[in-house]
This record gives structure tokens, sequence and C-alpha cells, in this order.
């Protein structure tokens, strides 16, 4: 896994190991970091599952085994929080604003942890009730003007909520939510999801099985039935991301091509 941030200046370069590497790209020096110390003396034993806030303050990870989300300085490399769930993350989302971050793991459970007073503000369950495996957010600057947020599960259901998500009044345990739309296109676990700048288009897709990428139409709820198609090349869709303005869609898959497509709306 690699996250650009801090404007271009670094990459942070991780996997399912217990180490990073933090890439300065003006100078080219690489150093490599372990043993981030984490909350009652335990180290952070892999990186594989993390997210960086929209301000590029901190990097968020989940500490395997524990439950422990922790919050790591951009700049220094070391421990500034945690925040614990009750089972270990499998997905981490800041919101765009960078006010609260989102954290589920195989209980479907989902946490919301505010970034300004360091505690959780709201437990939601996904509907469902398969384990979580892929969470996203919708800019704030889309198209509709509101903040979708979408959860993908180990059954491979798509569940897309409203702006209410997250913010339901309830003074103790957890809010059950009601999607707007459950996408049951995938049949395997969902491994990535992205909504591309406007929010108009939301990209779903799960690596454990061969072309298992679909594209929502959001305003509508619907999948898009001309693309991909069974000619389409993408086989096990491992990543992939839209460019700025959403007029080209990259697709990186298992045998080491990164396929690049038009997307002639935008």
């Amino acid at each position: 896994f690699a996250l650009l941030f801090l404007g271009g200046k670094e990459v942070i370069v991780t996997g399912n190991c217990n180490y990073l590497y933090s890439c300065d790209v003006e100078t080219s020096a690489i150093k490599k970091i372990h043993c981030i110390k984490g909350p009652n003396g335990l180290y952070i034993e892999k990186y594989n599952i993390f997210d960086i806030s929209p301000d590029n303050s901190c990097i968020a990870f989940s500490m395997e085994n524990t439950g422990y989300v922790v919050l790591v300085s951009t700049k220094t490399k070391n421990w500034i929080a945690e925040f614990k769930l009750n089972c270990p993350a499998r997905t981490l989302s800041f919101s765009p604003d960078g006010n609260y971050i989102l954290a589920s793991g195989k209980d479907s459970e989902i946490f919301k942890f505010d970034m300004k007073m360091r505690r959780c503000v709201r437990r939601l369950y996904n509907e469902g009730g398969s384990g979580t495996s892929s969470m996203c957010i919708a800019p704030n600057d889309n198209y509709f003007s509101k903040r979708f947020t979408a959860v993908g599960s180990d059954s491979g259901i798509v569940n897309l909520y409203d702006e209410s998500f997250g913010n339901e009044k309830a003074s103790i345990g957890v809010v059950h939510p009601k999607p707007m739309h459950a996408f049951k296109n995938l049949t395997t676990s969902v491994s990535t999801m992205k909504f591309n700048h406007d929010a108009q288009i939301l990209a779903i897709a799960s690596n454990l099985k061969r072309d298992a990428f679909r594209l929502v139409h959001v305003a509508s709820n619907s999948v898009f039935a001309n693309w991909p198609t069974s000619r389409t090349p993408i086989g096990y869709a491992h990543s992939f991301d839209f460019s700025p303005q959403s007029k080209y869609l990259a697709v990186g898959n298992d045998i080491g091509k990164v396929l690049l497509y038009r997307l002639n709306h935008y």
C-alpha cells in the first residue's frame, strides 16, 4: 500500500508487515520506521490497515488483535491518541472535514469517533449482520450536497446511507440506521470502494473474484449495466481511483497491470 500526502511531498509505503517506509519526494530520502508505540506499552504489529486525515496531520492505524485504532503524527511518526473498538478494526475512514473517523470490524458495528473530543460519539449497526470489510464517505463538495456513506461487507452487499448516518439522536446503545439502498451485485467480500469527485459514481470491487468490479449510479441507486462487460479485462481488481475531475478511472489488477479508462460523461 502507498499513500501520497503533505501536498505530494511525502509517500508512506507499507504492507502486511511490522514496519513502513517514509519517502521524501523532493530529496528521495527513504526512512524505515518500525516499532511505533501505542497504548499500554503495545506496539503496532502491522501497518496494512490505515487512513490519513484530510489535513494530513495524522495517520490512523488499526492495531491487530487488540481493537485499538492508533493516531500517529505524520511529522514525528509518534503516537498521539487511540480509540477502542470491541474487535480489531478491518476498515477505517476519515470524514472529508476530518472531524471524525469511522472504524469497524467483523461484528458489523461501526464506531464514530470524534477527533476533537477523542471519544466515541455514536455506535451504528450495519444492516445485514455480515462483517464490515470496507467503508468510504463521499466528498463534501459533491453534486448532491449530501454526505453519503457506503459500507461494504463480507457477504458482498454494499449499503448506501444518506447524510443522517451517524447523526441519529440516541443517548445510549447502538443505532440501527436504514440504508437508502443495498447493492447485491458482488458475491464475495467487498475489498475496495471509492466515490468519484462529485459522488455521482461509487466504484465497488472484491479482489476475491475475477471481474468483480462495478460502478454504481448514486442518483438512481442502480449499477451501470453497460460496463464493465464480460469482455472487459479487469481481472482481480486490487486497487482503483478516479482522476481529480473523474475524466479517467484507473484499475490495478493481480497481474500488475494498471488499466486506464475514459469516462465520457466527464
